[in-house]
């Protein structure tokens, strides 16, 4: 999906080519339904069915879970914010191991602030690359937000969307990188 909004925004091919490429994106998304489908375990795509399976969820991770995020409570900015930065210290347990996620949230935290204020101040320097590896994480940040119950899942989950963020930043903030590739 990220590719194809890569390609949208940054082609420089025809209005035609453009509108094809949105055509071709909605057929994807119409094909890869039964897929949702199935991946949710639903009858019908509606949604009664998809509010059903979320409260299956919840219900699960809240008789199950030392750390489960309530999906029927919250609304979805908290827990895209719960999926990013928590836990922190405060949700810190006893382990160890919990300290440890604490300070790689709070590193993450400081880096995502950082990132936001230099992009509205207008000093990163988003191409093609950088404006790919943004978007396909920020795609898989909120597909992992409207699904995540548990924060232990949510650490490991941070695997799939910390790759593309992490150079997606760097990339952003390297100048040099985008004028040498412009320049050739």
């Amino acid at each position: 999906m990220s590719l194809l909004l890569t390609f949208y925004l940054f082609s420089k091919k025809t209005r035609l080519y453009k509108i094809k490429l949105a055509l071709f994106s909605l057929v994807f998304f119409i094909c890869s339904l039964p897929i949702l489908k199935t991946f949710l375990k639903i009858e019908t795509i509606s949604i009664k069915a998809i509010t059903n399976v979320f409260a299956k969820i919840n219900s699960y991770s809240l008789d199950h879970g030392n750390s489960s995020i309530p999906i029927e409570t919250t609304n979805y900015l908290e827990r895209m914010n719960m999926v990013l930065f928590r836990p922190l210290f405060l949700d810190a347990k006893s382990s160890l191991v919990y300290y440890i996620i604490s300070f790689e949230n709070l590193f993450f935290l400081i880096t995502t602030i950082l990132f936001l204020y230099l992009l509205f101040r207008k000093k990163t320097y988003l191409n093609q690359i950088s404006f790919f590896l943004l978007s396909t994480s920020l795609l898989i940040i909120l597909f992992l937000s409207l699904y995540m119950y548990n924060l232990g899942l949510a650490s490991r989950m941070k695997v799939m969307f910390i790759p593309y963020l992490a150079l997606g930043i760097y990339l952003s903030q390297k100048k040099q990188f985008f004028y040498e590739k412009e320049a050739n």
